[in-house]
Protein backbone atom coordinates (compact mmCIF):
# COMPACT_ATOMS: atom_id res chain seq x y z
CA UNK A 1 0.00 0.00 0.00
CA UNK A 2 1.50 2.81 -1.01
CA UNK A 3 1.86 6.46 1.21
CA UNK A 4 0.85 9.64 0.91
CA UNK A 5 3.25 12.49 0.92
CA UNK A 6 1.57 14.93 2.79
CA UNK A 7 -0.34 12.83 5.33
CA UNK A 8 2.18 10.56 5.46
CA UNK A 9 -0.84 7.56 5.73
CA UNK A 10 -0.72 4.18 4.41
CA UNK A 11 -4.05 4.08 1.77
CA UNK A 12 -5.52 1.38 -0.37
CA UNK A 13 -4.62 2.21 -4.11
CA UNK A 14 -8.30 3.16 -4.51
CA UNK A 15 -7.41 6.45 -2.69
CA UNK A 16 -4.46 7.52 -5.02
CA UNK A 17 -5.38 9.33 -8.32
CA UNK A 18 -4.24 6.75 -11.46
CA UNK A 19 -1.01 8.54 -12.71
CA UNK A 20 0.43 11.17 -9.66
CA UNK A 21 0.67 8.67 -6.67
CA UNK A 22 2.30 11.53 -4.63
CA UNK A 23 -0.42 12.53 -2.68
CA UNK A 24 -4.16 10.88 -1.86
CA UNK A 25 -7.32 12.27 -3.48
CA UNK A 26 -8.06 13.88 -0.75
CA UNK A 27 -4.92 16.00 -0.05
CA UNK A 28 -4.19 16.56 -3.77
CA UNK A 29 -7.54 18.58 -3.84
CA UNK A 30 -6.36 20.46 -0.37
CA UNK A 31 -3.53 21.39 -3.02
CA UNK A 32 -5.15 22.83 -5.26
CA UNK A 33 -7.83 24.66 -3.67
CA UNK A 34 -5.31 26.27 -1.50
CA UNK A 35 -3.47 26.85 -4.72
CA UNK A 36 -6.11 28.19 -6.49
CA UNK A 37 -6.93 30.69 -2.96
CA UNK A 38 -3.34 31.92 -3.74
CA UNK A 39 -3.73 32.67 -6.86
CA UNK A 40 -4.41 36.18 -8.28
CA UNK A 41 -7.94 34.43 -10.31
CA UNK A 42 -9.00 32.56 -6.71
CA UNK A 43 -8.86 36.11 -4.31
CA UNK A 44 -10.83 38.44 -7.49
CA UNK A 45 -13.48 34.66 -7.29
CA UNK A 46 -13.58 35.56 -3.59
CA UNK A 47 -14.34 38.82 -3.65
CA UNK A 48 -16.58 38.78 -6.61
CA UNK A 49 -18.68 36.18 -4.92
CA UNK A 50 -19.01 38.16 -1.41
CA UNK A 51 -19.74 41.12 -3.13
CA UNK A 52 -22.01 39.31 -5.21
CA UNK A 53 -24.02 37.29 -2.07
CA UNK A 54 -24.71 41.25 -0.80
CA UNK A 55 -25.91 42.19 -4.16
CA UNK A 56 -28.33 39.54 -3.91
CA UNK A 57 -29.34 39.98 -0.44
CA UNK A 58 -30.15 43.78 -1.47
CA UNK A 59 -31.61 43.30 -4.38
CA UNK A 60 -34.23 40.82 -2.42
CA UNK A 61 -35.38 43.04 -0.02
CA UNK A 62 -35.06 46.05 -2.63
CA UNK A 63 -37.75 44.43 -5.16
CA UNK A 64 -40.15 44.21 -2.69
CA UNK A 65 -40.67 48.06 -1.80
CA UNK A 66 -43.14 50.35 -3.08
CA UNK A 67 -40.09 52.27 -4.68
CA UNK A 68 -38.63 50.13 -6.51
CA UNK A 69 -42.03 48.57 -8.14
CA UNK A 70 -43.09 52.19 -8.98
CA UNK A 71 -39.33 52.78 -10.85
CA UNK A 72 -40.15 49.33 -12.85
CA UNK A 73 -43.42 51.20 -13.89
CA UNK A 74 -41.73 54.43 -14.84
CA UNK A 75 -39.38 52.77 -16.63
CA UNK A 76 -41.70 50.18 -18.80
CA UNK A 77 -43.38 53.28 -19.90
CA UNK A 78 -40.52 54.84 -21.05
CA UNK A 79 -39.70 51.82 -23.17
CA UNK A 80 -43.41 51.54 -24.71
CA UNK A 81 -42.65 55.08 -25.66
CA UNK A 82 -39.79 54.38 -27.61
CA UNK A 83 -41.14 51.51 -28.76
CA UNK A 84 -43.90 53.21 -30.28
CA UNK A 85 -42.28 56.41 -31.81
CA UNK A 86 -39.05 54.99 -32.40
CA UNK A 87 -39.09 52.81 -35.78
CA UNK A 88 -35.31 51.89 -35.53
CA UNK A 89 -35.49 50.65 -31.91
CA UNK A 90 -39.12 48.79 -32.56
CA UNK A 91 -37.38 46.86 -35.40
CA UNK A 92 -34.44 46.28 -33.16
CA UNK A 93 -36.40 45.00 -30.58
CA UNK A 94 -38.02 43.16 -32.80
CA UNK A 95 -35.31 41.03 -34.06
CA UNK A 96 -33.75 40.48 -30.55
CA UNK A 97 -37.13 39.28 -29.52
CA UNK A 98 -37.05 37.06 -32.09
CA UNK A 99 -33.51 35.63 -31.73
CA UNK A 100 -34.48 35.36 -28.27
CA UNK A 101 -37.54 32.62 -28.77
CA UNK A 102 -35.53 31.13 -31.58
CA UNK A 103 -33.05 29.82 -28.53
CA UNK A 104 -35.47 29.45 -26.10
CA UNK A 105 -38.57 27.76 -27.75
CA UNK A 106 -39.63 26.43 -24.20
CA UNK A 107 -39.76 30.49 -22.75
CA UNK A 108 -41.64 31.26 -25.53
CA UNK A 109 -44.17 28.60 -24.65
CA UNK A 110 -44.58 29.57 -21.40
CA UNK A 111 -45.04 33.03 -22.08
CA UNK A 112 -48.11 31.84 -24.87
CA UNK A 113 -49.70 30.36 -22.09
CA UNK A 114 -49.68 33.05 -19.65
CA UNK A 115 -51.26 35.09 -22.32
CA UNK A 116 -53.76 32.76 -23.38
CA UNK A 117 -54.56 32.12 -19.41
CA UNK A 118 -54.54 36.35 -19.23
CA UNK A 119 -56.81 36.55 -22.21
CA UNK A 120 -59.23 33.57 -22.43
CA UNK A 121 -62.46 35.63 -23.84
CA UNK A 122 -59.59 37.21 -26.82
CA UNK A 123 -58.86 34.08 -27.09
CA UNK A 124 -62.15 32.35 -27.45
CA UNK A 125 -63.86 34.80 -30.20
CA UNK A 126 -60.34 33.94 -31.94
CA UNK A 127 -60.99 30.27 -32.40
CA UNK A 128 -64.53 30.89 -32.74
CA UNK A 129 -63.79 33.44 -36.18
CA UNK A 130 -61.46 31.02 -36.92
CA UNK A 131 -63.58 27.61 -37.14
CA UNK A 132 -66.55 29.85 -38.72
CA UNK A 133 -64.06 30.67 -41.52
CA UNK A 134 -63.14 27.04 -41.93
CA UNK A 135 -66.55 26.04 -41.90
CA UNK A 136 -67.52 28.40 -44.30
CA UNK A 137 -70.19 30.28 -42.39
CA UNK A 138 -67.98 33.20 -42.39
CA UNK A 139 -66.30 33.79 -45.65
CA UNK A 140 -63.02 36.18 -45.46
CA UNK A 141 -62.96 38.76 -48.28
CA UNK A 142 -60.24 39.58 -50.21
CA UNK A 143 -59.96 43.01 -49.95
CA UNK A 144 -58.81 44.83 -46.93
CA UNK A 145 -62.12 47.05 -45.68
CA UNK A 146 -60.14 50.04 -44.98
CA UNK A 147 -57.88 50.56 -48.09
CA UNK A 148 -59.65 48.28 -50.30
CA UNK A 149 -55.89 46.68 -51.74
CA UNK A 150 -55.88 43.41 -52.06
CA UNK A 151 -53.29 41.32 -50.17
CA UNK A 152 -52.84 37.85 -49.35
CA UNK A 153 -53.40 37.93 -45.66
CA UNK A 154 -56.23 39.69 -44.31
CA UNK A 155 -57.19 39.88 -40.63
CA UNK A 156 -60.06 39.87 -38.88
CA UNK A 157 -59.96 42.97 -36.41
CA UNK A 158 -62.50 42.77 -33.13
CA UNK A 159 -63.91 45.59 -31.66
CA UNK A 160 -65.89 43.70 -29.16
CA UNK A 161 -64.98 40.38 -27.87
CA UNK A 162 -68.16 39.38 -26.58
CA UNK A 163 -69.11 39.62 -30.60
CA UNK A 164 -66.72 37.22 -32.27
CA UNK A 165 -68.18 37.30 -35.69
CA UNK A 166 -68.24 41.19 -35.76
CA UNK A 167 -64.96 41.54 -37.45
CA UNK A 168 -63.64 44.06 -39.89
CA UNK A 169 -61.33 42.79 -42.12
CA UNK A 170 -58.03 44.54 -42.39
CA UNK A 171 -54.53 44.40 -44.07
CA UNK A 172 -51.97 43.36 -42.15
CA UNK A 173 -50.69 47.43 -41.81
CA UNK A 174 -53.91 48.65 -41.40
CA UNK A 175 -54.57 45.82 -38.28
CA UNK A 176 -51.09 47.70 -37.24
CA UNK A 177 -52.47 51.09 -37.44
CA UNK A 178 -55.62 50.70 -35.99
CA UNK A 179 -53.86 49.18 -32.79
CA UNK A 180 -51.69 51.74 -32.25
CA UNK A 181 -54.22 54.08 -32.26
CA UNK A 182 -56.25 51.60 -29.98
CA UNK A 183 -52.34 51.83 -27.70
CA UNK A 184 -52.22 55.56 -28.07
CA UNK A 185 -55.73 56.51 -27.09
CA UNK A 186 -55.30 54.20 -23.89
CA UNK A 187 -52.30 56.07 -22.69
Amino acid sequence: MPICQRCNESKPDSDFPKYKKEYCKRCAQRLREIKYANSPKGKKSRKLYSFSKKRKEYEKHYRKTEKHLEYREIVKEKMRKKYREDKQFRESENKRRLKHFKENPDIKKERDKRYTKNNIEKQRARNRLRMAVYRKTIVKPLNCQVCKKEEKRIEGHHYDYNKPFDVIWMCEECHKIEHGKIINDNS
